[in-house]
């Protein structure tokens, strides 16, 4: 995501972290790191001049909310995948947390997914509809 237009930062799990020129190897080897570190990056990227940043959010991290304030431009879903059941137990506890993520989203942004992978098409499906108004 390098451009002459705009600088850019990477928090991602691949090393190293990068700040528009500058790079900071992640030795916490977290791919969402806790959120005092997250806050403290993003504000040296802005000190840099970083004008948009590709920022990984882990389910871990959506479900533990520590991402909790940051406003996004647009998400990507990639997948729902076994592999972190042994945080989640369940996978509609993975997929609800994964889903946590369009409350980062700001309004009228992309949400690209994976459209060939049935578990993400479920949860943005459930994310699109409409939860019907009960009367009390």
């Amino acid at each position: 995501m390098r451009s002459q237009s705009c600088r850019t930062g990477e928090e991602t799990f691949e090393e190293p972290f990068r700040f528009g020129e500058e790079e900071i190897i992640n030795e916490t080897k977290l791919t969402t790191l806790p959120s005092r570190l997250v806050y403290q990056y993003l504000k040296k990227m802005k000190e840099r001049g970083v004008t948009h940043v590709v920022l990984e959010m882990t389910s871990h991290a959506l479900d533990q909310y520590r991402l909790a304030g940051i406003q996004l431009d647009g998400a990507i879903i990639l997948n729902i995948q076994r592999e972190q059941l042994d945080y989640h137990q369940t996978m509609e506890a993975y997929a609800a947390a994964k889903g946590k993520i369009v409350t980062y989203l700001k309004v009228s942004v992309p949400l690209v997914f994976k459209k060939d992978d049935e578990r993400v098409v479920g949860l943005i499906s459930s994310l699109m509809t409409p939860t019907p108004l009960r009367k009390g």
